[in-house]
């Protein structure tokens, strides 16, 4: 995001970079209404792995970029992918803690996410004065590819949804599924 505007710039597609913005907060409002339900319905898994395709997509498009209708499409994408992820990786650590160590995990996540957020810019600044933003936009993309398997590493390949939890998730632990967990 810090750098769209200078990409934009050096492509000729200023005016796509405003509807590129626009594009993402109307998204990101629009998709927060259904996501939640569809996480709780049918499990973590099927808003996260979307979500981190859709990023990456959205980063490529960016990348990519050969007019402005690709920006454009990179807006809407982004807002699919990281609109939704941060609600959805809330849930997934509410429900991943004791009620009593919630408060803790999700402020950890906003304190990891923020220090992304001020460290980013300072670590893709010479990347992009060296190797050029579509460089930056792909490199990014594939740092998020990585995510997938860091995902799936860490928690998705655990049948889990929220409010209840697969025995399969503390594998030899013997506790039984919940009765309203359906399977």
């Amino acid at each position: 995001m810090t750098f769209l505007n200078g990409y934009a710039r050096e492509l000729g597609m200023l005016d796509a970079a405003s509807v590129y913005f626009l594009l993402y907060s109307g998204g990101m409002l629009i998709t927060r209404l259904f996501t939640g339900r569809i996480q709780d319905r049918y499990g973590d898994n099927s808003v996260i792995y979307p979500a981190l395709c859709l990023f990456v997509a959205s980063m490529a498009l960016t990348a990519w970029a050969p007019g402005s209708w690709a920006l454009y499409v990179g807006g809407v994408l982004v807002y699919g992918g990281f609109g939704t992820m941060l609600p959805a990786l809330q849930a997934v650590i509410a429900n991943a803690l004791p009620t009593h160590r919630i408060s803790i995990g999700v402020s950890t996540f906003f304190i990891c996410m923020d220090v992304g957020f001020g460290f980013a810019p300072l670590m893709l600044g010479p990347v992009v004065e060296a190797m050029g933003y579509q460089f930056m936009y792909a490199a990014c993309a594939a740092v998020i590819a990585l995510n997938l398997v860091l995902y799936w590493l860490v928690h998705g390949r655990y049948r889990v949804r929220q409010g209840c939890t697969d025995a399969a998730r503390w594998p030899g632990s013997g506790a039984p599924r919940q009765a309203s967990c359906p399977p």
